[in-house]
């Protein structure tokens, strides 16, 4: 899926988005022209869920899009919530917080974004986080893809969106959800504004009972 910027207008110089996997650049052009997103260079990956919630704490401006690319052949166990909706367990425990989703943001595993490069998120209550519960709040989930997973047996959801926008799917997997509440939670409905909505997407992708 090609990553393309969603705002149009004038914008001025280069925005330069640093990670520490990979160097992104956005090259922006005068006169209203579209901007778009180029993969400079992949150096390494991300095996900690913790820095993309560093990194987008520092992204203001949701517009552009951000790459993250998930190192893949490992398993990541996902943290468990409290009521309240804090991580139960510290962050030196080896575990991780859900896959943050904010608007214009693709979560990759490894380079091509496929189960074959067996990237699995395992356990917790919650593996993707479309709500405010975690601290990343904002009123749209507009363009976000999540490529290349396989979620393996929440507690609660796999899934919990609550916002309106556009989720997209592409090979992905999900199974050993039969103690979970459901695997995909979409909580979002305004009576006031039928219009507005959240609509979901799976491409090549598979539910599985174990």
């Amino acid at each position: 899926m090609t990553a393309r910027s969603t705002k149009n207008g004038p914008l001025l110089g280069t925005y330069i988005f640093r990670q520490c996997l990979a160097v992104f650049c956005l090259l922006s052009s005068l006169g209203g022209k579209q901007s778009s997103l180029s993969l400079v260079s992949a150096q390494s990956c991300i095996d900690n869920f913790y820095e993309i919630y560093e990194k987008e704490a520092l992204v203001t401006d949701t517009t552009f899009n951000r790459l993250y690319i998930i190192c893949p052949r490992r398993i990541y166990e996902i943290a468990t919530l409290d009521f309240n909706g804090n991580i139960r367990e510290p962050q030196s425990s080896g575990v991780f917080p859900p896959l943050p989703l904010r608007s214009n943001i693709t979560i990759r595993c490894g380079d091509q974004g496929s189960r074959e490069d067996l990237c699995w998120l395992t356990g917790g209550d919650l593996h993707m986080d479309g709500t405010n519960v975690l601290g990343l709040a904002e009123e749209t989930i507009e363009n976000v893809s999540i490529e290349g997973f396989v979620f393996i047996g929440a507690r609660k959801h796999s899934l919990w969106a609550a916002k309106p926008g556009s989720i997209f799917f592409r090979d992905c997997e999900w199974k050993d959800f039969v103690n979970s509440q459901v695997p995909i939670m979409l909580d979002y409905y305004d009576v006031l504004n039928p219009s507005k909505k959240l609509v979901t997407t799976f491409s090549d992708c598979e539910f599985r009972v174990s």
